[in-house]
Order: structure tokens, then C-alpha cells, then sequence
């Protein structure tokens, strides 16, 4: 009983360690794709920084220009609509990589604190996976040693058992001579009345 106690603990640890490893192999892989994610990020962020980088050095040489003015030295309507919707464009686009940039930022802010929960989740896991395993060792120990006890008494006890059989054979032999002897000096006897033996069968074990 004892021993399956400890085989149904440790088949539970060993459960454990599994579904451990199972999480290990999760975490991992998120790891590896939010690290994967982080660096497409950071790439892509880069680009863009150089991308804003050249567009503000190209506004920084152009030097200032009004609106109004630009669409005031146009020498027609076709190309007052050109013009408009140029600077309408350029207007979105400058937006639109102000913003891309921000996101970027915030997305790899977000990428990188993600990492170090999973990294910390990851330590904590393979610490969870350390102790189950020490616990499982343990129980094995303690299993084998339960079992080498155990075995020790059994044969303890059947030596134990093994002279008591010889002691009970012997006895039941010196009984038996006993009676023999008994019954050789009681038929040398003359033919008188013959006196009950006091000897009773439940006195044998007594002997």
C-alpha cells in the first residue's frame, strides 16, 4: 500500500513535469515569435525614421513656402488642382509617417514589455519544472526504499516463519516418540486394569 502511494504521487509529478514541459514549449515559442515580431518592428521603424528623416531635410532645404503662394503662381486651373491636390497629398503622407512612426514606437514598447512578461513566465516555468523533478527523484528514492524495507522484513519474517515450522516439527516429533515409548511400556505390562493416560490430545501444543 505503501509503495502504490508513492507510485500514485509520483505518476502525478511525472504528470506534472509533462504538462511543464508542454508550457516550456509554449512560452518558448512565443518568445521566438515576439522576438521575431519586436525585430520586423524595429526594422520597419527604422526605415520609416530615415524616411521622415529625409523628408524633413527636404522641407528643411526647401525653405518656408504659403500654401496660398503656391497656389497663387499657378498659370492655370488644371494646374491650381494639381497643385492643390499635391500638396493635399504630401499633407496626408507627411501625416500618415508622423503616425506610422508613433505606432511603430508604441508597438514595440508594447512587443518589448510582452517579452519580459514571457521571459519571467518562462524562468518561472523551468524553476516550476526543477522542483517537480528534484520532487520526482525523491519519491523515486523513496519508493526504492520502501521497497528494499519491505523486502528485508518479508525475509525476516519468513525466517522467522522457516524456525518456527522446525520448532513445531520437532516438537510433534518428540510427541510422537513420547507416545510410542508410551505404548511399548504400557503393552509390557502385565494384563491389569489399565489407568486413563492424563494425557489429553489438546496437551500436544503444550508439550
Amino acid at each position: 500500500e505503501e509503495v502504490t502511494n508513492i507510485d500514485k504521487r509520483r505518476e502525478a509529478t511525472a504528470l506534472i513535469v509533462k504538462r511543464l514541459d508542454t508550457q516550456l514549449e509554449t512560452i518558448t515559442s512565443e518568445v521566438d515569435s515576439a522576438n521575431a515580431r519586436v525585430m520586423s518592428t524595429e526594422k520597419e521603424l527604422d526605415t520609416k525614421r530615415v524616411t521622415l528623416h529625409k523628408r524633413l531635410v527636404d522641407i528643411y532645404k526647401r525653405g518656408p513656402m504659403q500654401t496660398t503662394e503656391a497656389l497663387l503662381s499657378a498659370r492655370s486651373f488644371g494646374e491650381l488642382i494639381a497643385r492643390y491636390k499635391y500638396l493635399h497629398l504630401l499633407a496626408l503622407h507627411d501625416r500618415a509617417l508622423v503616425k506610422r512612426v508613433e505606432e511603430l514606437r508604441a508597438q514595440v514598447h508594447a512587443d518589448q514589455e510582452r517579452l519580459v512578461t514571457l521571459r519571467t513566465a518562462l524562468e518561472e516555468s523551468r524553476g516550476d519544472k526543477a522542483r517537480e523533478e528534484d520532487q520526482l527523484r525523491a519519491l523515486e528514492r523513496e519508493r526504492n526504499s520502501s521497497l528494499t524495507r519491505t523486502r528485508t522484513q518479508v525475509r525476516q519474517v519468513e525466517s522467522r516463519i522457516s524456525k518456527l515450522k522446525e520448532t513445531e516439527e520437532k516438537a510433534n516429533s518428540t510427541i510422537a516418540t513420547l507416545d510410542a515409548e508410551r505404548r511399548r511400556t504400557e503393552s509390557a505390562r502385565p494384563a491389569t486394569a489399565r489407568a486413563a493416560s492424563t494425557i489429553k490430545t489438546s496437551d500436544y501444543g503444550k508439550l
